[in-house]
C-alpha cells in the first residue's frame, strides 16, 4: 500500500495514472473530493466560513473549484489554509 501526498498542483494526479498504466489499483481522491464539494458537510461549511460565500457553487457543486481556485492560487497564505 502506497499514499502519494502533497500538495495542489505538484503532480499527484499523474503519478496515479502512470502507476494505473502500470497496472496499480489507485484511488482517485480527486473523484472523492469532487463528491465532498458537491453538497453541504463539515468541509465544505469550512470551506466557506474561512474564504467566504463567494466560493459557494451556482451549480450542482456545493463549492465552485473555479472560484475557489482563483482565490488560493493568487495568495500563498490561502492556498496553505485551504491545503
Amino acid at each position: 500500500l502506497v499514499a502519494i501526498t502533497g500538495n495542489i498542483g505538484v503532480g499527484k494526479s499523474l503519478v496515479g495514472e502512470i502507476l494505473k498504466d502500470e497496472g496499480f489499483f489507485v484511488v482517485d481522491t480527486d473523484e472523492i473530493v469532487k463528491e465532498i464539494l458537491r453538497t453541504k458537510n463539515p468541509v465544505t461549511c469550512s470551506i466557506v466560513k474561512e474564504f467566504g460565500p463567494t466560493v459557494q457553487g451556482e451549480d450542482s457543486y456545493f463549492i465552485n473549484k473555479k472560484k475557489l481556485a482563483s482565490i488560493v492560487f493568487t495568495d500563498v497564505l490561502k492556498r496553505e489554509k485551504l491545503e
